[in-house]
């Protein structure tokens, strides 16, 4: 019983902890923008000579337009990650940050889990599959990386399978194995991932059910 309790206490802080860093993250960049945006808000305001609401409706309005603000500023960020110019500038930013000790404890790991559930490289993933590694009787999840099949010295066509570690799924081991080996599960690779970052915490109770 206190197993139980304890299993599911730890898969729903797992299951709340993407959640609660997003607000997080939001709620310091919402307050940042606020502090600095609604002073100059007000000036704006005054200097076009438009009388701002007083009590909590003006106090509404400048958090309205400070929510718009930041909004804008994630937008401008993403917008900016996506064009070659802006990658760039991202990388190097993060090469900034990363020579900091002690940040770089925690940013990196942290922007190796992001990437893991969010680069488009994991939706190139073929499907999942259980191969026996590193021995006979010892089941591994992977990630079928391509359809196209290697054969080396003559001998029986190979499928290619990254096999990632835990808890970071960013590295692994790329293995060739036969396709009569490999049992396809009935998992995307989003689920997959979160199985293997939790250390099996998070995830399906019996694998079993989801062979095809």
């Amino acid at each position: 019983m206190f197993a139980h309790i304890r299993r599911n206490l730890v898969r729903g802080l797992l299951l709340i902890l993407p959640l609660a860093v997003t607000v997080w993250v939001l709620h310091l960049l919402f307050g940042f923008v606020n502090r600095q945006a609604t002073p100059r808000l007000q000036q704006v305001v005054e200097w076009l000579g438009i009388e701002p609401p007083d009590g909590w409706l003006g106090r509404a309005a400048f958090a309205v337009a400070s929510v718009a603000i930041t909004a804008a500023l994630i937008y401008a960020i993403g917008l900016l990650g996506s064009n070659f110019t802006g990658r760039r500038w991202l990388r190097w930013f993060e090469s900034w940050i990363l020579r900091v000790p002690l940040v770089r404890s925690v940013y990196g790991p942290l922007r190796q889990l992001l990437d893991s559930f969010g680069s488009d490289r994991n939706r190139n993933f073929s499907r999942v599959v259980l191969v026996q590694y590193p021995r006979e009787g010892m089941w591994a999840i992977g990630f079928v990386t391509t359809e196209q099949r290697h054969t080396f010295g003559g001998g029986r066509e190979k499928t290619p399978v990254f096999l990632p570690t835990t808890p970071n799924p960013t590295s692994g081991w790329l293995i060739f194995a036969d396709e009569a080996d490999l049992l396809t599960l009935n998992l995307t690779v989003e689920e997959s991932i979160k199985l293997i970052v939790s250390g099996g915490i998070v995830g399906p109770d019996d694998l079993g059910r989801y062979v095809r």
